[in-house]
């Protein structure tokens, strides 16, 4: 919301450095220190620092996906925009509400979509969990943050 264009090519360029390897700039909207940690997985783990309006704010992601699995980052996309296409009003307020959940949480629409959310990370301020929907037959899952 914050970051220009030019602020997420630094940051995708930060994301390419070695673990450990802080990256610092000053956007038009803040400044930002990223650095990234492991590879686990298909997902690049890393924290988060930014000064915006005044405030200070920090995170710790364990979900950008590393470079080197482009076709696994297009997939959860994909995946995750059959899923929310799937979801009427009563289950994007489920979804909603799980996300505050420290268990997993399951229900079956009014469509027969059977959806599972469980948490994967419970840090604060951020929380990551996976979304998971069975689609005729086919299970769809990604990741979902939610930071505070």
């Amino acid at each position: 919301m914050y970051m220009d264009a030019t602020d997420e090519q630094l940051f995708h360029r930060a994301m390419k450095r070695e673990a450990g390897v802080a990256t610092e700039w000053k956007g038009p909207a803040g400044s930002y220190v990223v650095v990234p940690a492991s590879i686990k997985g298909y997902c690049r783990e890393y924290g988060i620092q930014a000064a915006i309006q005044g405030k200070s704010l920090r995170c710790y992601a364990a979900c950008a996906p590393a470079a080197n699995v482009s076709n696994v980052a297009q997939q959860q996309r994909n995946d995750k925009a059959a899923i929310l296409n799937s979801m009427n009003s009563n289950d994007q307020d489920a979804l909603i509400k799980a996300l505050s959940y420290h268990g997993p949480v399951s229900w079956r629409s009014l469509s027969g979509i059977f959806y599972t959310i469980s948490p994967v990370r419970l840090g604060n301020p951020c929380r990551e969990y996976t979304v998971q929907a069975n689609i005729q037959g086919r299970i769809l899952q990604y990741l979902e943050s939610n930071c505070q």
